[in-house]
């Protein structure tokens, strides 16, 4: 009877204990523990009466359950409107619970945002003006958070602050941090709850007096120094609106005055819409307020999703909050049922420890270990069911694992070709482009060398002619020289005819011979006949009769087919050298042509100018 009993207690202890795992399963915010009370083994007694064992106590415990923490994720307007300005300068990602994001690139090894730049103080307080490309937009918009995967990203936010950092000051520095998206932007008014969970490894830290140097980067410590450094500080974030302007004044400005020693003056600032200006202007060294127009109305929308983001989650916990309360009063129930039946169950103990006197001590102590053999079997077989489980769900897990591991490795591999590809045609393009500003270089050189050939020609044509006059102006004076004195001899010297005198031409030259067929002309005292007088200044002296004597028309005409002939001549061989030579193109054929042209020219100008000179020469020799 007695084992009959111990038999049916165990099962009704097994049943209370699976009926509070199913209520474990089911709610997530209940646990439930046990605590096993031991005690002394009961004294044994002859009897046959029944006998209650105690029942274990159980203790419940309800989880409290917490508002998740909501990111706001950038429409597609948002990432729009920053995409094409940011591309050449990073590469957009897509982050699992974060949406598109941008990721910059050529960054070193231990970068990290607003590093690269300085602080300003504007009429909105500390602006961080980066001499990064992307620092307009990347630093007064958004959140930075560090990926596993891609390491800094930022979060495209709707926003304008001057910098959405977090501050840190005490023991002689000065430290800020990017803020994170878990920092929502409807939520501007940022305190020491929203910053004391970035990692120190996240801040930049500068001594005090060094804060308005321009190169910060070089002045930060180094980051293996700030776990040491941001136990001496303190947070002293202080980001708030005002008149609807993101105003950030957690660094007190007469503080900086003091500890450096200088005026800190306010900065001007302009407000731009457009990207390019925004950039045009930055170049130039002024503080630019970048605000574009479609991130006005995506602001509000924003906030307002964010804001029914928040009452979904509360709305959410309050009804996992009552559902826990729920559970606990049920709970609560249980235990006292429990505790009653733990009353009732020791009240019967009693009376069966009483009855259990007269139970012979052999038998007992038999059915006892009978008892023992059994639940050590049970027990092994539930220790060796575990252990199956538990292999079982090992296997299972470091199969998913394997899966995740060739996915991320295939889709690793197809980013990498990808980029690979993307690279290759860039440099294409560069050097097409590289090749085109080559030529154009070369054309615009060659036409260059073209203009200073013509002018360099011009320029001696027209010292050419003014040596032409200035020869032509001497002669006349030296003519005028000579009949001057000629006029003043008296006639018994002159012999020759006055006539002839004042009608040779001052520029005649000389005749070496003489046509056998006229009389000689005279020289010195002897007469000049009348008609060598008037001969022209420019018929050669040594011109000799023709017997075959052309028309003036035919003379005309061979001189017209002769000057074709020579025309073709020359054209024929310009053709010819403007052909491309091995290796050559069309274009650098005709450049080289053109300037064995202008050679050529400038030969015939020289030799043409000394012969000219020469002429001069002799005929002033012989005047």
């Amino acid at each position: 009877m007695g084992f009959h009993m111990r038999v049916t207690n165990l099962l009704k202890w097994a049943t209370l204990c699976g009926a509070f795992g199913v209520v474990g399963c089911a709610s997530r915010t209940v646990i439930v523990r046990e605590r096993v009370r031991h005690e002394a083994p009961p004294v044994v007694v002859e009897n046959t009466e029944p006998v209650v064992e105690e029942t274990k106590t159980v203790e419940v415990a309800v989880e409290t359950p917490v508002i998740e923490v909501i990111i706001d994720r950038p429409t597609e307007v948002v990432v729009t409107t920053f995409h094409n300005d940011l591309a050449p300068l990073g590469v957009w990602v897509d982050i699992d619970g974060y949406g598109r994001c941008w990721k910059p690139n050529g960054t070193r090894r231990g970068w990290r945002p607003y590093t690269i730049g300085h602080w300003e103080w504007t009429s909105a307080g500390w602006s961080w003006e980066s001499d990064e490309a992307f620092g307009y937009a990347t630093y007064h918009y958004g959140r930075w958070f560090v990926d596993a995967r891609h390491g800094w990203v930022w979060l495209p936010g709707t926003t304008y602050a001057p910098a959405w950092v977090a501050w840190r000051s005490g023991g002689g520095y000065v430290g800020w941090a990017p803020l994170g998206p878990t920092v929502s932007e409807a939520e501007v008014h940022v305190t020491e709850y929203h910053t004391r969970n970035i990692p120190a490894a996240n801040f930049t830290f500068v001594e005090e007096k060094k804060i308005t140097d321009r190169k910060i980067v070089d002045r930060s410590v180094n980051v293996e120094k700030n776990v040491t450094i941001i136990n001496k500080t303190t947070n002293i974030t202080n980001i708030n609106v005002e008149n609807k302007v993101v105003v950030n004044k957690s660094l007190s400005v007469e503080q900086v005055e003091k500890v450096t020693g200088k005026k800190v003056k306010v900065a001007p600032v302009k407000e731009v819409t457009d990207a390019a200006e925004a950039k045009r202007l930055r170049a130039k060294g002024e503080v630019v307020v970048y605000k574009p127009a479609a991130l006005e109305a995506e602001r509000e929308k924003a906030i307002a999703a964010h804001r029914e983001k928040e009452i979904a989650a509360k709305n959410k916990a309050d009804e996992k909050r009552e559902q826990a309360r729920q559970e606990r009063i049920a709970a609560e129930k249980r235990a006292e049922t429990e505790k009653a039946k733990i009353e009732q169950a020791k009240r019967d103990r009693e009376d069966a420890e009483k009855a259990r006197q007269a139970a012979i001590k052999r038998e007992e102590a038999e059915k006892a270990r009978l008892a023992e053999m059994k639940r050590q079997e049970e027990a092994e077989k539930v220790r060796l069911a575990e252990i199956k489980r538990k292999e079982a769900e090992e296997a299972r897990l470091a199969e998913i694992k394997r899966q995740e591991e060739e996915k991320a490795e295939k889709v690793r591999l197809a980013e990498y070709k990808r980029q690979e590809a993307e690279k290759a045609r860039i440099a294409e393009q560069k050097r097409e482009e590289a090749e085109k500003a080559k030529s154009a270089a070369e054309a615009k050189r060659l036409q260059s060398e073209r203009e200073r050939e013509r002018a360099a020609e011009q320029k001696k044509q027209d010292e050419e002619r003014a040596k032409a006059a200035e020869s032509r102006k001497q002669n006349a004076e030296r003519t005028r020289v000579a009949d001057n004195k000629d006029a003043k001899k008296p006639a018994a010297d002159n012999k020759k005819p006055a006539v002839a005198d004042t009608k040779k031409p001052a520029t005649q030259p000389v005749a070496n011979k003489q046509d056998p067929k006229k009389p000689a002309v005279a020289t010195g005292d002897k007469k000049a006949p009348a008609a060598d007088a008037k001969k022209p200044a420019t018929q050669p002296a040594t011109a000799k009769k023709d017997d075959k004597k052309m028309t003036p028309a035919e003379a005309k005409a061979e001189e017209l087919r002769k000057a074709k002939l020579a025309a073709a001549e020359k054209e024929r061989k310009r053709q010819e050298a403007r052909k491309p030579r091995p290796g050559e193109t069309q274009e650098q054929a005709n450049a080289r042509a053109d300037k064995e042209e202008a050679v050529q020219r400038e030969r015939d100008r020289l030799a043409a100018a000394k012969a000219k000179a020469a002429a001069e020469r002799r005929a002033d020799t012989k005047e």
